[in-house]
């Protein structure tokens, strides 16, 4: 899906909605830090009936979830609160931050080797082919 100006995720998902049906069932992937926001999203309330949120939650420790969804019901009526609950899937803590790797592919772009123990290669070469995460002059645009 391509759209020109601002663009936001209601948007995008009712384009995926026209153009894969009713058949599918959409999923909507965020961070822990998103889904605290996910209130002050536009059309938050459309969101959650086009793509149900999955909340990808670093981690395994109990109070995480607890304070998490605790911050979702000061956010939401208390039905919708405790769905959220259910969203939540656990992800392992990796000690990477996005920050850092686009740090490292503008540093060391094209030779970015310690990049090879932060994602896997398949992931590299896709960023690579595609140019992605280069200063605008790099990339020739």
């Amino acid at each position: 899906l391509q759209r020109g100006g601002v663009s936001y995720t209601v948007d995008t998902l009712r384009q995926l909605r026209d153009a894969l049906g009713f058949d599918v069932s959409l999923r909507l992937l965020i961070g822990a830090d998103q889904a605290l926001d996910f209130h002050r999203w536009r059309e938050a309330e459309t969101i959650l009936k086009i793509g149900e949120p999955v909340v990808m939650m670093r981690g395994d420790r109990e109070e995480e979830l607890d304070s998490f969804c605790s911050l979702m019901a000061s956010r939401w009526p208390e039905d919708e609160a405790a769905r959220w609950r259910d969203r939540v899937v656990r992800t392992p803590l990796l000690d990477v931050s996005s920050t850092q790797v686009r740090a490292l592919l503008l540093e060391r772009w094209p030779k970015s080797r310690g990049l090879r123990r932060m994602m896997p290669r398949s992931v590299l070469k896709y960023i690579r082919q595609r140019g992605l995460y280069r200063e605008r002059e790099a990339a020739g645009a």
